[in-house]
């Protein structure tokens, strides 16, 4: 073979060298990144990705367990905390209703005790709702005649709208229940037929707030206030 043509061979071997040199390369860089991303992989535990805790290392789950059990260590106690301002429902200086329960006779020697002196008492009180129903006020304006002969009619309060109509009270809340709780009007008639016994047809509903006049705040505070 020439010098020529040996020279030549050479460098077209060289370059196949080169070009096959730059592809493993590549090639390695490749699967490095792919067993940096494996590897990333297998250390992700529940706590930083979104791996099934059931997928997790032993050590991982080891170590979750003992967190969860410090946390519980930590935890409040339930109840009033040490140190914590204490709260709690207090008497009243004028219950609305007073019962007052005089034995009738002695647990010693069964002897009546209707003459007997107290000497001391105990007082507890429970804080209850009375009985809930709807009221029924009736309003009749009368008509009277003048000398002159003129007829004059008694004016009625505003709520008395109809010869049947649901009061102030109920009508907010009603409004209440549906604008401020969002409560479904179907499911708002069924509480106020069931608590109050007021079968409020869900119709009625739409004119309401208007009639409240946009006091909302007022209603919320004092609902017989907020109707004329």
């Amino acid at each position: 073979m020439a010098e020529g043509d040996r020279l030549a061979h050479l460098e077209s071997e060289n370059a196949s060298l080169r070009a096959e040199n730059t592809e493993l390369r590549n090639a390695l860089s490749e699967l490095t990144n792919k067993v940096a991303d494996l590897e990333s992989k297998l250390g992700q535990t529940s706590k930083d990705s979104s791996v099934p805790p059931s997928r997790d290392p032993n050590t991982a789950r080891a170590e979750a367990k003992q967190n969860r059990a410090e946390r519980r260590k930590a935890a409040r106690k339930q109840g009033k905390q040490p140190g914590a301002e204490g709260r709690h429902l207090s008497q009243v200086e004028n219950p609305d209703h007073r019962h007052v329960y005089r034995p009738g006779t002695c647990a010693g020697c069964g002897a009546a005790l209707a003459g007997g002196t107290v000497v001391g008492s105990e007082r507890r009180q429970v804080f209850d709702l009375p009985p809930i129903k709807v009221e029924v006020t009736e309003h009749v304006s009368q008509r009277v005649v003048c000398s002159c002969g003129h007829v004059t009619a008694g004016v009625f309060p505003a709520e008395a709208t109809a010869p049947a109509c649901w009061g102030p009270g109920v009508k907010a809340l009603g409004l209440y229940l549906t604008h401020r709780q969002h409560i479904p009007l179907a499911r708002a008639a069924e509480m106020l037929s069931d608590v109050l016994g007021a079968s409020v047809s869900t119709g009625s509903w739409p004119a309401w707030p208007p009639q409240a006049g946009g006091s909302w705040r007022r209603l919320f505070l004092g609902p017989r206030n907020c109707w004329p």
